[in-house]
Parts: C-alpha cells; structure tokens; sequence
C-alpha cells in the first residue's frame, strides 16, 4: 500500500496571489505568467507522465466545492499525456474531486502553487472558535502483481457517489477514483472503509500462477498402423483403454503459456486447428482450472464445459468419421506439484 501525502505547504494570502496577477495576462499553473496573445489556449499541452505528480488538499474550514470553484478558476486547465495516446487521446484535467478532498494533478511547480493559494484560502475562513470538522482518509493504493484494471474490477462495485446542492447547482464527490497516469486507486473514505478496501486489494494483489499448456491433435490409427514418435507412449496406452484405436498420429502441436486467471487463451495450430479456452475458476491448491473449451479445424469443431487438472492430459473431444481427439495438458510453472501426480493419465 503506498500513501499518498497531504498538501501541508507555507500558508500564503490569497488576495496577494489574486493581485499578482494582472488581468491583461494569463496565470500559468507552473508559476509563469503570460500574456494572452503569446498563449494557444485552444492547444492543451503535451506531458510525459513522469513531470506529473498528485497532491491532496482537504479543507479543514471551507466547503469542497468552493475550495474546488477558486482552484478551477485560477489554475484549472487541461493537458494531454504523452503515455495515454498524446493529443490524440482524452485530455485530463488537473484538479478532481475525490470524497473530501481535492485531487491536484499537475507537474511539481503547478501543483505546489495551486495548494498553497488553498491552503491560504482555506486558512483564512478559519472560525475563532469551534470544533474541526472530521476527516476522512485518502490513501492511494498501486498493484505489485496483479493488473490495475483486474484490481480496479474488484472494488470498482464499492464506489459510493455523493450529490451536494447549492445555490450554484449540484456537486458531486467519490470515495474511489482510478488513476491510470499513476497506475494508482486513489480511495478517499472514512478509516474503516479504507482499510477494509486496502486488506481487499491486498489479499488479491498476488503474482498469478502461470500455467504451460500443452495442445496436440491426435488422429486415430487402426491396428498395423505405425506409431508415431511424437506422442508419449503413455498418453497412447492411456487413450488405446478409452477408444479403439491401437496408434494415434499428431496431426497438430502447439504450446501456450498464460496466467490461470486469463480471460481468454487461443492457439492456432498449423493454419487448420484453433483451440479456445476460457477460464471460469482455478483453485490453487490443486490446479484444477474450469473451463468453457472450443475446438476447430478440417471441417469439424467441438465444445464442451470441462475441469482440467494439473500434470494430467484431458481428452476434451473427438469429432468426425476419422475421429480427431483433442487433448490439453496443464503444467503448473510456480513449482507446485499435485500430490502423487501420474505423468500421463488420459481423462
């Protein structure tokens, strides 16, 4: 889990920041002021997302959307990000309401900028006397092993969404918020919530076991036949115990590595077979992993709903006059191993 820390910058006069800048000019968010002839204000500028950074500003005295009103007006802007596709992406804009607090998402020197006229602004409202409002926690949380947006797919269903009514309309906040530039989930919530959230996206962000799965297509041979040196002789006396055939030629063979929680695994097989898998559930103790399977080629295709076991070769199918039997192996590659595994046992 990594923190994200909360703008706590030098109080500065907001009436000073306000006077600095001359109306006939235009106040740059870096700190640099220019005049409107020299400036493209139709051209949002292109940034690498290395030069951005996220700050958190929550008001302690002022109300969110007008903390969000004055920064939108003074240092609101756009700009593209050279990693989401450049301009011809969607710009993002540098300030976000999340829960309490106000996302700032801009370069170093902007974002420094922006919250210290905040937090100037903020600590000007302060009352003489009076209690602090309560405060929610805001943290940003980054996957170490699993994918951002299978991260995103589990908690995505929590998120909570406020409506705030004022004279000036509706106003809406989030407690979660996802921020592909930082490859980050920003939650913003009460203590509770946040750790419940964290303890969820820590117990799924582990490295995925990695699977080797193996595809041949046997065609079967009568007695007399030749034996083909391509398939392991105990896959052939396992099969000649299920279907009557003494031999069995491998018309295709291929070789495919994927995570056990891969959405989808497709091999093309010599230009003539395609097998299709797709993982409903994988139970880590045993390598067992459920699957929707579909087969096809020369004319002829299968499907079925089958469990596939580690260290095992499964026969999924056979199809057509001259049967041609699929046959999928599943090799764990994180080391584990089924106990007492036979290393070649048709199904």
């Amino acid at each position: 889990m990594h923190s994200v820390k909360i703008v706590r910058l030098l109080p500065a006069l907001l009436c000073t920041l306000l006077l600095a800048a001359p109306s006939s000019a235009q106040a740059d968010p870096n700190g640099v002021t220019q005049s409107a002839s020299s400036s493209a204000p139709n051209q949002p500028p292109l940034l690498s997302s290395s030069q951005l950074v996220t700050y958190f500003f929550t008001p302690r005295f002022v109300r969110l959307d007008e903390v969000y009103d004055v920064g939108r007006r003074l240092y609101g802007r756009s700009y593209f990000v050279i990693e989401r596709g450049g301009y011809a992406s969607k710009p993002v804009d540098n300030l976000q309401v999340l829960g309490d607090s106000l996302l700032i998402y801009d370069t170093e020197q902007a974002a420094q900028t922006i919250g210290e006229a905040l937090h100037a602004l903020d600590r000007q409202s302060q009352p003489a006397e009076g209690d602090v409002p309560a405060k929610l926690k805001t943290v940003a949380w980054s996957p170490k092993s699993i994918s951002l947006r299978s991260a995103w797919a589990a908690v995505s269903s929590r998120v909570a969404e406020s409506v705030h009514s004022d004279t000036d309309g509706s106003f809406r906040t989030t407690n979660l918020a996802l921020v592909q530039e930082l490859s980050s989930i920003v939650i913003c919530d009460t203590p509770q919530r946040v750790d419940d959230l964290v303890e969820t996206l820590d117990a799924l962000d582990r490295p995925e076991p990695q699977l080797l799965l193996t595809f041949r297509v046997l065609v079967g041979r009568d007695e007399g036949a030749p034996a083909d040196p391509r398939v392991p002789a105990e896959l052939v006396a396992d099969l000649a115990t299920l279907v009557p055939y003494a031999h069995f030629e491998q018309a295709a063979f291929g070789v495919a590595r994927c995570s056990a929680r891969s959405d989808e695994i497709q091999l093309r097989l010599d230009e003539d077979y395609t097998f299709e898998l797709r993982p409903s559930a994988y139970d880590e103790t045993t390598g067992r992993m459920t699957v929707d399977f579909k087969f096809e080629g020369s004319g002829q295709g299968m499907r079925t709903r089958t469990t596939l076991a580690a260290d095992e070769d499964t026969v999924l199918g056979a199809a057509g006059a001259e049967p041609v039997f699929a046959v999928v192996r599943v090799q764990r590659l994180d080391g584990a191993r089924t106990a007492a595994p036979e290393a070649h046992r048709a199904r």
